[in-house]
Parts: structure tokens; C-alpha cells; sequence
């Protein structure tokens, strides 16, 4: 009798400690999942002139070559570290960035007014000119979130210490006269550089700040997705930034003693080192993919650039095991492109040519484990 007595107890004694356990563990729920990653990308596309020139300037003159239309030039740099933990993920980042928008007429213009040969025609140019590089680093924070089934958003926000900083804009008409050999200006550019130097220049600011942002917003189902985002939408800010702004014209008139409208040209500059904010436009891009039942993911893709446009690609995905393949290619850059997944590990890149005459080219790597 006694025996079987213990025998409850002890049997309740254990139902009690069950249950107790799982009264704690609801109480206390597990902490999310936590991942370290690394990242490094390398993006470099250059039209006009090939990439081992571009640092050359009397070789980059002397291999100018422009596409017809629009011309882009872009550098887009970075090395990050990550850590995820939950739907938050916070990120030590480097980077350096340029984008160069021009068009042909302008290349063409460069490229007749340091040659040595004279137009055997009156000719007439367009002069366009956007270019903004900066280089710094600093701290971001995103989250991600699903505000619906089958939908993902996140947000993210980079702030920036930056280290150098240039901004460069030219606009006008010029013209040339084959029968005196003559040109004729009409230009007006700005510059905006924390290395420019010039006459009473005060002290400059040693840095400056950034606050760019990034959103998505994606959506998916068994065979069809979808997204748009943006990245490097915000502003740009330097104290005592030097600043130059310039006119050339060549049709600008006067009046001497004697009333007389007399012609000369205009050469007229202002140099000042104030505050300097610009805002960023951001850089825009959409996709849609469809994914076969044995054959893979295939997707359609564009990049939209402010005084550009899309910058269209195309892209094919399937896993084989443990291996992630894909491959890309980028229309507008003439691009063809690699990537490869194992276990957490990411390799892309590609390239429009090899050789000297190479113009486009991307190189990324990154990995990640999860404790």
C-alpha cells in the first residue's frame, strides 16, 4: 500500500515538473536567431572611354570613343559587416560611389576641341554634363518586416561620414565657325569639391555627412514575384564646402564711349566656402520573375537613373543541391554576369569583354553563419 502510494507521488511529482517546464518555457520565448555576414562588391562601368584609361588623362582622351545618345559611368564600392538578429540587422559599412551622365554630343565636343584638326563644316554641340562621387563610411540599420501574406518590406538607413566629396554640372551650346576657325561658347558650369582650392580660401572642413535611405517592397507566390526599391535616396551635407561657379560666352556685348555695341567674350567666375547640402535622387529598381517548375527562376529587371533612364537586365536562377546558379546579363552595359551560392558563400561577377578594351565590370563576394 505504501509502495503504490510513493508510486503517485513520485508520477504527480514528475506531471508537476512537466508541466511547470512548459509554463516557463512560454514564458520565456527563445531569442531570435542571430547571423554574422560579410560582403565585398566591386561595380565599375565606364562607355566611352575603357576602365585601364580612365585614370590617364591624355590615354583617355586618346581612346574616346561614344556610344550614340546618353552616356553612363558609374562606380559603386562597398565592404560591409553585418549582424542580423530577428528582423533587425545592423551593418559597419565602407564605400565609394560615382556616377557620371552625359551624351555624345558633349564626348564628341571634348574630344574636337583637343584634337588638333579643324572641322571641315560648321558644326554645332550640346553640352550636358551630371557628376557626383563621394567616399566615407559609417553605420546602417534595417528592418524587415511582412506587412501581408505574401509580402516583404524592409527599410534602412546609412549614416555617413564622408571623407571627400565632389559635385559637377555643366550646361550650354558651342559652335564652331569652319570658315574663320572659330568657336563660339555659351557655358555654364558649377563645382562643388572639398579638394578645390582657390585664392582667400578659408579653412576647410575636415568631413562631411550623409543620410541616405533604402526601401523594398516585394511579393511573391509559387511561381510569380515581383518588387520595387530604391537605395541612396537622401541627402549629402559639408561645412565650408569650396564652390566655384563659372560662365564662358562668347556672345556677349557692350557699349563703348561712343554708343557703339561692341562684341567680346565673357570669362566670369565666383568662388565661396559655405554649407553645401544636396539631396540624392536615389537609385530605383524593379523586378519581376517567374519560376518554371523544373527549369529554374527567369527574371526581368530595370535600374532607373535620374537625367539617364533604365538601365534593363535579364537573370536566370535554379538550385542544384546544395549549389546556387545563376547567370545575368545587363543589356545597356553589355554585361554577362555569374553567380554562385554554397552553404551560406555568394559569388558574382562578370564582365562586357576581357582585355585593354574592357568598359564594364563587377566583381562581389560574401558569406555568413548563423550562432
Amino acid at each position: 500500500m505504501h509502495s503504490k502510494k510513493h508510486r503517485s507521488a513520485v508520477a504527480l511529482a514528475a506531471l508537476a515538473s512537466l508541466w511547470a517546464g512548459g509554463v516557463a518555457a512560454q514564458a520565456e520565448p527563445a531569442e531570435p536567431a542571430r547571423a554574422w555576414a560579410f560582403s565585398a562588391r566591386s561595380v565599375h562601368h565606364g562607355e566611352a572611354v575603357p576602365l585601364a584609361a580612365i585614370d590617364d588623362e591624355d590615354q583617355a582622351l586618346a581612346r574616346l570613343d561614344p556610344r550614340s545618345g546618353r552616356n553612363i559611368a558609374y562606380v559603386d564600392d562597398e565592404a560591409r559587416l553585418s549582424l542580423a538578429a530577428g528582423a533587425w540587422t545592423w551593418s559597419l559599412l565602407a564605400r565609394s560611389s560615382a556616377l557620371l551622365v552625359t551624351d555624345e554630343s558633349t564626348l564628341e565636343l571634348v574630344r574636337q576641341v583637343t584634337s588638333d584638326v579643324m572641322s571641315a563644316s560648321d558644326r554645332r554641340w550640346s553640352a550636358r554634363v551630371r557628376y557626383e562621387s563621394f567616399q566615407g563610411g559609417g553605420l546602417e540599420a534595417g528592418y524587415r518586416f511582412a506587412p501581408a501574406a505574401q509580402w516583404q518590406a524592409g527599410v534602412a538607413a546609412q549614416l555617413l561620414q564622408l571623407r571627400h566629396w565632389r559635385r559637377r554640372t555643366l550646361d550650354g551650346q558651342v559652335q564652331f565657325e569652319s570658315a574663320s576657325s572659330t568657336y563660339a561658347f555659351d557655358l555654364k558650369s558649377t563645382q562643388a569639391d572639398d579638394r578645390l582650392r582657390f585664392p582667400f580660401q578659408g579653412s576647410t572642413g575636415d568631413s562631411g555627412a550623409g543620410l541616405l535611405l533604402a526601401a523594398d517592397a516585394a511579393w511573391r507566390n509559387e511561381r510569380w514575384a515581383a518588387s520595387l526599391g530604391v537605395r541612396d535616396l537622401g541627402w549629402l551635407r559639408w561645412s565650408r564646402l569650396p564652390q566655384q561657379l563659372a560662365t564662358l560666352s562668347t556672345q556677349t556685348q557692350s557699349y563703348d564711349a561712343d554708343g557703339f555695341v561692341i562684341y567680346k567674350p565673357l570669362v566670369e567666375g565666383r568662388n565661396r566656402q559655405q554649407g553645401y547640402t544636396h539631396r540624392l535622387p536615389g537609385w530605383w529598381t524593379a523586378r519581376a520573375s517567374w519560376r518554371a517548375a523544373n527549369a529554374g527562376e527567369f527574371e526581368l529587371s530595370s535600374d532607373w537613373v535620374q537625367d539617364f533612364g533604365a538601365l534593363p537586365a535579364v537573370a536566370w536562377r535554379q538550385r542544384f543541391a546544395d549549389v546556387d546558379l545563376g547567370l545575368h546579363w545587363r543589356f545597356h552595359e553589355r554585361r554577362a554576369g555569374v553567380a554562385l551560392g554554397w552553404r551560406g558563400w555568394q559569388l558574382r561577377a562578370g564582365v562586357d569583354r576581357f582585355g585593354s578594351q574592357q568598359r564594364s565590370r563587377e566583381l562581389a563576394v560574401g558569406g555568413s553563419w548563423t550562432f
